[in-house]
């Protein structure tokens, strides 16, 4: 609410519409079972340039991820897929492989959790936005991966909703965390 009262009745008005208008984007793209960096391309088109960030076009993560991931699956004993993007962006790569590991017979709201960080805050916003609204199961940390630095951390509704951090507890480093052990609190008080 404190950010809320820094702009104007007309702004607060604006903005939740496009909020709006992107939550019906994603709806619409999820009935056809297409993911798309929405924010992302927006941002670019902006030429909002911070400290020489460019975004991947659709087409290269698309491309990508059909490198990456075969066009027939097998799932790992585990019974998921673990991704992880250092340096997430928007969440444009991460977008492509759920649309991916989709065709594939992959379900990328079940079978699939996603590690995702970036340096700089906008586009931390960005990714966790599209992947919570897209639900996708998934930790995005804004921090510097190269120092393991990590400032904050955002956990999508669907890794609370499936319990992810009782079974794939994601950051930085692979040891127990404060954040992680709060959420648990939370999930399952004792």
């Amino acid at each position: 609410l404190e950010t809320q009262k820094k702009y104007s009745d007309d702004e607060n008005r604006r903005m939740f519409e496009a909020f709006e208008m992107l939550c019906g984007i994603i709806n619409e793209n999820l009935l056809c079972g297409e993911f798309e960096d929405i924010l992302g391309r927006i941002f670019e088109e902006l030429r909002i340039k911070v400290k020489g960030q460019d975004f991947t076009p659709d087409c290269i993560s698309r491309l990508a991820a059909a490198m990456i991931f075969p066009e027939k699956m097998i799932l790992p004993e585990c019974g998921y897929i673990t991704l992880s993007e250092p340096a997430c962006g928007s969440g444009a790569m991460i977008l492509a492989a759920a649309a991916r590991l989709i065709s594939s017979g992959i379900s990328c709201f079940e079978q699939c959790v996603v590690f995702a960080a970036y340096i700089e805050i906008r586009a931390v916003h960005m990714a966790y936005l599209q992947l919570a609204l897209n639900g996708i199961p998934a930790v995005v940390v804004h921090g510097n991966i190269l120092t393991c630095q990590e400032y904050d951390c955002w956990y999508t509704p669907m890794y609370i909703n499936r319990k992810w951090v009782w079974r794939k507890p994601l950051g930085f480093t692979c040891g127990r965390n404060k954040d992680d052990e709060l959420l648990k609190l939370m999930t399952e008080p004792v």
